[in-house]
């Protein structure tokens, strides 16, 4: 059984070809895995969630498969939140149908639908222990004392905090707390485990720990399980696969990998990650800039355009005499993040960020000229 380390310094980080922390260990990096034959299917179909003259979700839908994890994530307003609790029964829906295993749940209460949920305000009793936190739930649902007992100290144990059960969740770091919230949801053994930002409140270096320890409970337990999160870092490493939504809807979803270096619309290749505007030509299946030429993507434009391409698919190295005036540019920032670094090169008018291994950039200096140009790396042109 998976053990939830409370040591911080048990999870590592290292920074991806993307410019996103990748998690070393279970977490995006297991992606192939066999749900158990109890796992449960969820699908919204064609859901419809108005607020007075405000559409918060216009015919939306989402199936997930038993077992997998789907990240929704978008700006602001744009329906994630109202989507999670539509599933869990809190916001009554104007259109639609919710089915788990097939099965219409639509018009039930919260509390027949067999869900759990993990909050960001980790919404633990004060006044009870820890232990007691976990057996209140199990009691609820008429759970004999022995095997509420047994149960709790099963949980406990998988998140690391047996030696926890007699605290109350104020003698509880932020972290160790929604270890608590987390054990109790998983307790009751729920078909889909729903989670609503369980991280923003905690720090940095807990927050990629405890997204990891998530991620490998999910993947031992097999449980379907849907999160919301504004943190695209933490959505591309915990997902099996990530809805980008906009506008109530659904703008684009896939893998991870998909979804960053395929985008399918400008929304989601600006909204996910960070890109350089580039002007240049499209014919055929490549576009022709200044900077050389790279393959574009499905849906892309003809003729003249803007492509959009990531700051490590841009190549730089110290300009030598005989480089093109229009590739060379002068570095007028430099700013070192650890295994990589971010590099801005004014090019005329045009500003070009870069990010190159942190290695590879000891020889850019500010002030200094360098060439610029496109690594063959696929790109939007809008």
């Amino acid at each position: 059984m998976t053990t939830l380390n409370a040591a911080a310094n048990d999870t590592a980080a290292t920074a991806g070809p993307r410019g996103f922390a990748s998690p070393q260990g279970v977490a995006g990096s297991q992606r192939a895995h066999t749900a158990p034959a109890n796992a449960s299917s969820v699908e919204l179909r064609n859901i419809t969630r108005t607020f007075g003259a405000v559409t918060a979700l216009s015919d939306f839908s989402l199936t997930i498969e038993p077992g997998e994890m789907v990240a929704l994530l978008g700006p602001s307003g744009c329906g994630k939140t109202t989507a999670l609790r539509a599933l869990a029964g809190l916001e009554d829906i104007n259109a639609g149908t919710i089915l788990i295993d097939e099965r219409d749940v639509s018009d039930l209460p919260a509390y027949k639908r067999d869900m759990a949920m993990v909050f960001q305000a980790y919404s633990l009793m004060p006044h009870m222990t820890v232990r007691q936190n976990l057996e209140f739930v199990l009691k609820i649902r008429k759970i004999s004392a022995a095997e509420r007992a047994s149960i709790t100290e099963r949980y406990l144990d998988m998140v690391g905090l047996s030696g926890h059960a007699a605290h109350f969740p104020h003698q509880l770091s932020g972290g160790q707390r929604q270890r608590v919230a987390i054990a109790r949801a998983l307790a009751v053994n729920p078909k889909v485990l729903l989670l609503d930002e369980p991280l923003s409140a905690l720090d940095a270096k807990v927050r990629v720990q405890l997204r990891d320890e998530i991620r490998a409970l999910q993947l031992e337990s097999g449980i379907t399980a849907l999160f919301v999160t504004h943190d695209q870092e933490e959505a591309l490493a915990m997902a099996d696969r990530v809805a980008v939504m906009y506008q109530g809807k659904i703008a684009q979803i896939g893998a991870p990998q998909d979804i960053y270096e395929r985008p399918e619309s400008e929304f989601v290749a600006r909204f996910i990650g960070q890109v350089n505007d580039i002007s240049g030509t499209v014919s055929g299946q490549h576009a022709t800039t200044a900077f050389g030429s790279v393959p574009v993507l499905p849906g892309s434009v003809t003729g003249a355009a803007t492509v959009l391409v990531r700051p490590e698919n841009i190549a730089i190295e110290p300009a030598g005499s005989g480089a093109p005036a229009s590739t060379v540019g002068i570095i007028e920032q430099f700013n070192y993040l650890g295994s990589v670094a971010s590099v801005a090169v004014r090019c005329g008018d045009v500003l070009i960020n870069a990010q190159v291994p942190a290695r590879d950039g000891q020889h850019l200096v500010l002030g200094s000229a360098v060439t610029v140009a496109l690594r063959e790396a696929p790109a939007l042109a809008v």
